[in-house]
C-alpha cells in the first residue's frame, strides 16, 4: 500500500506542475510543451489511455489546422505583412501543442482519474493567490519587486503603477507568477469559477473570498468591471447572507483606511483609462472589425495572420503607440470576430451553446470570462473547457477515488494507512 501510495503522490506532482506550467500564456511555449511532457508521463504511470472520442476530436481539429495551413500558404501569404508569414511556423506550433493539450486533457476527464485532476484546481489557486499577496507586501513594504515571470518566462513584469505617489498602493501593480496584472487576473479568475463548477460555494467561501480581493488589487482595469460583475453573480447565485458582506468588509476596511487619499484618485485613473485613450482604442478595434473589407466578412484570414490593414493598425512598430486596441483587448467574442470573420462569430456561438447545455450558471460564468484576455488558443483556455464542460465526470467518479489519490495532503496519506491497518 506504501508503494501504491508513493507511486500516485509521483504521478500527481507531474500533473500538478505540468498544469501550473500551463497556466502562462506568456514567454513563448516551451512552458507548454514541458507541461504536456509532464501529463503524459503523468498518463503513462497512471496507465491513461488515449480515448476513441478524444482521438477523433483531435484528429478533427488537425485537420482543420492543416486546412488552414495550406489555405494561408496558397492563398494568403502574399496578401500579409511580413512579420505574420514568418510566425507560421511558430504558430503551427503552438496550435499542435494545443492539439495535444486539448487530447491529453479529453482523456484524463473521462477516466476515472478525473477526480484527481479535479483536486488539483484548489492548490493552483492557492499558490497563485498566496505568491500574490506575499509579492504585493514585500514590495509595499521593502518596494522590492518578486518578479518571478522573469525566471519563469523570461519576461519582466510590467508592474508600473497607475499613481506616482512612491510606494503606497497605486504605485505598483502586482502580477503573481506572470507578466501583467489582467494575466493574473484572468487566471484566477478562471481557476475560481472551476472551483465554483466543481465545489460548493460553501466549502470555498474563504478562498473565494481572498482571490476576488486580490483581483481588485491588480489594480487592472479589466478587475474592476469585469470582476465586479463575478462578484454581482455571485451574490446573486448564492444567495449570499449578510454575514458575507460583512466578512468582506472587514477584510477589505484596513486596506482602505491605509490607502484612503489614494482611492477616490485610483478610481479616477481607472475612469479616465476606460474612457479615455484605452476605451477609444477598442471602439477603433471594434469600428475597424465591423467595417472591414466585403471580402474579408465571412472567414477573415483564419488561424495563422489577420488582414494587413488591422494588423499594422493593432502592433506595436519600434514602441510607437498603436492606433487601435489588439484584437485580445477586447474580449474573446471580439478576437474571434477579428480573426475569423463571421464564422468566429459562429464558433463563439457554439462554445456559448455547449455551456448552455451544461447550465445556465456555466454559461454566464463563461461569458465573464470572455469578457477578459483570455487567449483562444492557450492551455489554461482548454483546461477551463475541458474542465467545465466535462463536470459530470466528476459527480460520476468522485465517492470511488478521493481517497486514493488526494495524496498531496500527508494526513490523507496517514488516514489511508490507518485505515488499511484497522
Amino acid at each position: 500500500m506504501i508503494k501504491k501510495i508513493g507511486h500516485s503522490k509521483i504521478s500527481s506532482f507531474f500533473l500538478f506542475i505540468g498544469l501550473f506550467l500551463w497556466l502562462f500564456t506568456n514567454g513563448g511555449i516551451v512552458n507548454w510543451a514541458v507541461g504536456l511532457l509532464l501529463i503524459i508521463l503523468f498518463m503513462m504511470i497512471e496507465k491513461i489511455s488515449l480515448r476513441r472520442k478524444s482521438i477523433v476530436e483531435s484528429v478533427v481539429l488537425l485537420a482543420l489546422m492543416l486546412f488552414a495551413l495550406l489555405r494561408f500558404e496558397i492563398f494568403l501569404r502574399m496578401d500579409v505583412s511580413s512579420l505574420q508569414a514568418d510566425a507560421v511556423i511558430g504558430n503551427t506550433a503552438k496550435y499542435i501543442l494545443c492539439i495535444g493539450v486539448w487530447l491529453a486533457l479529453r482523456s484524463i476527464i473521462k477516466h476515472e482519474k478525473a477526480i484527481l485532476l479535479k483536486s488539483l484546481i484548489r492548490p493552483l489557486l492557492i499558490i497563485n493567490v498566496v505568491f500574490f499577496y506575499t509579492q504585493f507586501i514585500v514590495k509595499l513594504v521593502t518596494n522590492f519587486y518578486i518578479d518571478a515571470a522573469k525566471y519563469i518566462v523570461g519576461e519582466e513584469s510590467r508592474y508600473q503603477g497607475i499613481l506616482n505617489n512612491g510606494n503606497g498602493i497605486g504605485s505598483f501593480r502586482a502580477t503573481g507568477f506572470y507578466v501583467e496584472p489582467s494575466n493574473y487576473f484572468f487566471t484566477v479568475l478562471i481557476l475560481s469559477i472551476l472551483l465554483l463548477l466543481i465545489y460548493e460555494f460553501k466549502s470555498c467561501k474563504k478562498l473565494i473570498i481572498i482571490t476576488i480581493l486580490s483581483m481588485f488589487l491588480t489594480l487592472s482595469t479589466a478587475a474592476f468591471f469585469i470582476g465586479a460583475l463575478y462578484v454581482g453573480y455571485i451574490f446573486y447565485i448564492q444567495k449570499v447572507s449578510w454575514k458575507f458582506y460583512v466578512v468582506i468588509t472587514i477584510i477589505t476596511l484596513p486596506i482602505l483606511i491605509f490607502s484612503f487619499s489614494n482611492i477616490g484618485l485610483l478610481y479616477e485613473r481607472q475612469i479616465e483609462r476606460t474612457q479615455g485613450n484605452s476605451g477609444n482604442m477598442r471602439m477603433a478595434l471594434l469600428e475597424e472589425v465591423y467595417d472591414r473589407d466585403s471580402d474579408h466578412i465571412l472567414t477573415n484570414y483564419g488561424l495563422f495572420a489577420i488582414d494587413r490593414k488591422l494588423f499594422n493598425l493593432t502592433y506595436n512598430f519600434g514602441g510607437v503607440s498603436r492606433e487601435v486596441a489588439s484584437i485580445n483587448d477586447s474580449g474573446l467574442f471580439i478576437a474571434m470576430w477579428a480573426k475569423f470573420g463571421l464564422l468566429g462569430v459562429l464558433y463563439f456561438m457554439i462554445l456559448c451553446l455547449l455551456q448552455r447545455k451544461r447550465s445556465i450558471m456555466n454559461l454566464i460564468f463563461f461569458l465573464i470570462i470572455s469578457l477578459t484576455k483570455v487567449h483562444l488558443f492557450t492551455p489554461v483556455f482548454i483546461l477551463y473547457l475541458v474542465v467545465s464542460l466535462g463536470k459530470e465526470n466528476f459527480i460520476k467518479n468522485s465517492s470511488n477515488y478521493i481517497q486514493e489519490d488526494i495524496t498531496f495532503a500527508p494526513l490523507q496519506i496517514t488516514q489511508t494507512l490507518n485505515s488499511n491497518r484497522a
